[in-house]
């Protein structure tokens, strides 16, 4: 869902399991919600959990509730 005040986004994703730890988290900036955004890197077969937060001229918002799904 895209934030009204968002210039700008960023995704992270870590390996589910992993994600308590900081320096698990890859992030990633993506400009628009729009076309999808696209991950490489990816382990097939692998958990992942994904959170986003918009960038306003507030600053960042928090990270999004955590979605988990696995990469095929």
């Amino acid at each position: 869902m895209a934030v009204a005040e968002a210039y700008s986004y960023q995704l992270r994703w870590a390996p589910a399991g992993t994600a308590q730890t900081s320096d698990a988290w890859t992030v990633q900036p993506i400009g628009n919600t729009r076309p999808a955004t696209l991950i490489k890197g990816l382990i097939p077969g692998t958990a992942y959990v994904f959170q986003v937060r918009a960038i306003t001229d507030s600053g960042y918002t928090d990270w999004s509730d955590s979605v988990t799904r696995i990469c095929t």
